[in-house]
């Protein structure tokens, strides 16, 4: 099959994406991957914090360990 040069043309023109797109392929992976290892270190974080001592609780300033996690 023979491809004529209005097709080709067509076609060329159609597979070209701004450099952008790249940019914003990247971007959103990047910012999932974020997402995904904050959520894994909080979830450990949380863990470890439950397997503490009550007395390491007292140790500890009002509202230090919210600000930890929220950070």
């Amino acid at each position: 099959m023979k491809v004529g040069p209005m097709e080709q043309a067509r076609f060329s023109k159609r597979k070209k994406a701004p450099p952008r797109a790249g940019l914003l392929d990247v971007n959103a992976f990047l910012f999932t991957m974020c997402e995904r290892r904050v959520h894994c270190i909080r979830g450990k974080y949380l863990r470890a914090v439950m397997r503490q001592d009550m007395a390491w609780f007292d140790t500890q300033q009002v509202g230090a360990l919210t600000t930890r996690m929220s950070r």
